[in-house]
């Protein structure tokens, strides 16, 4: 991120987030939410930095009555969480808690959208956890190895390598 650029940012967050994802046009709306995930994979690991605004709107979307919205409102939560990795476990009560709303949704493919998400709370939760400890990652416990299903120690969270639990195949 260049510097001096955070008020820049900010504003055009603010813009997806006021006059988009929390507009009355269902389009705007879901304009906003693939804005704000854009914005989240265009920051990239500066993405932390801007979590409060960018995880805000959408969290609020996540109770709107158009169920392809609710939708859109998972997916562009797993882009935001999915780049901002670690840095989104300070939100994880209240991503947790808009995710238990959504498990229990009428539209099957919302629910799909929840449960994708969820695996990747978990996943990520568990890595931040449990990570340091598996053999190969270079800890006290563990010296670093050639183990195979150890992580590089440069990346904190791969979601790359979540499985879904039907078919075994990478999300």
């Amino acid at each position: 991120m260049a510097q001096n650029n955070t008020v820049q940012i900010k504003h055009v967050i603010q813009t997806l987030s006021q006059e988009f994802a929390l507009s009355q046009h269902p389009h705007s709306r879901k304009g906003g939410l693939i804005g704000l995930a854009a914005c989240s994979i265009a920051l990239g690991k500066d993405s932390g930095l801007y979590l409060k605004e960018l995880i805000e709107p959408v969290l609020t979307c996540f109770n709107d009555a158009d169920s392809r919205l609710r939708y859109y409102t998972c997916e562009a939560l797993y882009n935001i969480v999915k780049v901002a990795r670690g840095a989104v476990l300070p939100h994880f009560n209240v991503l947790f808690d808009g995710l238990s709303k959504l498990a229990a949704d009428p539209d099957p493919n919302v629910k799909s959208g929840s449960e994708l998400l969820d695996r990747l709370l978990k996943a990520m939760r568990a890595w931040m956890l449990w990570g340091p400890l598996l053999p190969g990652s270079g800890s006290a416990i563990f010296p670093r190895s050639a183990w195979p299903l150890a992580p590089s120690s440069s990346h904190a969270f791969d979601p790359q390598n979540i499985k879904t639990e039907s078919n075994g195949s990478t999300c």
